[in-house]
């Protein structure tokens, strides 16, 4: 599977891999003991606590975090890499719902999904997403009541091979 073509992509093929590829090649995730990466709305919680879902490769940090309301709806999702070192790589972040189980998953319509093209970075580069939605807006809400959970994509790889996909933990509420 690979998110490099020339048309516009947003990450939806992958969403449905992602368990195989999780039991495959899983990843290591920690949470990140820095102060809060993200701030939410007064009355607002993040879905991580004061932590972000963290996964550390060999050659970058991958860092995820959202902000929910009181009723389960989304206020603002945040994905990050941050490349270490190592050869430039190509990156895509996206984001989804899914359900606890991992069966199902949904990553949200454009432009609120993830990226449209891969962004390549070189080492000490860092690629963000920070999408903000209304509080009771349509973008932020679940899809589904059964979608309870959420969880960071990250598809990375050298220029023209194809992408290895990492996911965070995910995060229910």
């Amino acid at each position: 599977m690979t998110i490099r073509t020339q048309k516009p992509t947003r990450l939806a093929v992958a969403a449905a891999a992602i368990p195989l590829v999780l039991a495959l090649a899983g990843g290591p995730v920690q949470a990140n003991a820095a102060a809060p990466w993200l701030t939410c709305a007064k009355g607002n919680s993040l879905v991580y606590g004061n932590s972000a879902a963290t996964v550390t490769l060999t050659n970058g940090e991958f860092r995820f975090q959202a902000c929910r309301t009181p009723s389960g709806s989304l206020e603002r999702v945040k994905l990050s890499y941050a490349k270490k070192q190592g050869p430039p790589v190509e990156v895509a972040l996206a984001w989804a719902w899914s359900t606890r189980d991992g069966k199902e998953s949904f990553i949200p319509p454009e432009p609120n999904g993830g990226d449209h093209f891969p962004v390549t970075l070189s080492a000490g580069q860092t690629h963000t997403n920070d999408f903000s939605f209304a509080p009771a807006g349509a973008d932020g809400s679940r899809p589904a009541p059964r979608f309870a959970c959420i969880e960071g994509i990250l598809q990375i790889g050298p220029p023209d091979t194809p992408a290895k996909t990492h996911q965070t933990a995910k995060g229910c509420f």
